[in-house]
């Protein structure tokens, strides 16, 4: 299996207006999840939500403490 290489980093997303219960919002932090391998690559998001204690820094410091596990290749079984 050749290297896997993971890279985590945040976003601003400005979208149209998206309304829940709580309120509108159109503006998103993302976190942004890249892994390559093969020459084939994956992307896949988060949107840490603060009404639920959730952050950027932490989403971004929970995938960062898998970081090795991923990249040696994780899998679900």
């Amino acid at each position: 299996m050749t290297e896997r290489k993971l890279n985590v980093h945040s976003e601003n997303w400005s979208e149209e207006p998206f309304a829940i219960s709580r309120g509108i919002d159109d503006n998103f932090d993302v976190v942004v999840v890249e892994l390559e391998q093969n020459g084939f690559k994956a992307w896949g998001e988060a949107t840490p939500t603060e009404h639920y204690n959730e952050s950027i820094s932490q989403t971004e410091s929970l995938i960062e403490d898998f970081r090795n596990r991923i990249e040696n290749g994780i899998s679900r079984t």
